[in-house]
């Protein structure tokens, strides 16, 4: 997750149009027409469209990126509980314990299988040698 100075950092490298955009959409969720229309002649002055020079506007800060905080949608986790049948494990299953080499089935078919492959490897070792 990225922090508030990333953010700043990545905000920082934008176009000057589009951190004046930052900055006023951290204040309020909307933008009136006549934002709109400076920000729309700072982007056709930098495309060269124009010989108009953009608005002296104030930088950008971290104390504008934290302002926009309260528009953010807010989470807040009260508790968890109680779970039952996580990850669709049969009610009442014990617990997995970590399992050993021991404790694996020598009979199942994973088992036949690293076997058939053994043998396998062990018949084209012998073929090689001869």
């Amino acid at each position: 997750m990225a922090s508030d100075g990333d953010l700043f950092d990545w905000c920082a490298a934008r176009p000057r149009w589009q951190q004046e955009a930052i900055r006023l959409l951290t204040a309020k969720p909307k933008l009136d027409t006549e934002e709109l229309d400076q920000l729309e002649e700072a982007v056709k002055a930098e495309a060269g469209l124009i010989a108009d020079k953009p608005p002296a506007w104030p930088a950008l800060t971290k104390t504008h990126l934290k302002a926009g905080n309260k528009f953010a949608p807010v989470t807040v986790l009260g508790s968890i509980g109680p779970l039952r049948n996580i990850d669709r494990l049969a009610a009442e299953q014990p617990p997995l314990r970590s399992l050993s080499t021991a404790s694996l089935s020598s009979t199942g078919p994973m088992a036949r299988a690293r076997a058939a492959i053994a043998a396998s490897q062990r018949e084209s070792a012998t073929v090689c040698m001869t």
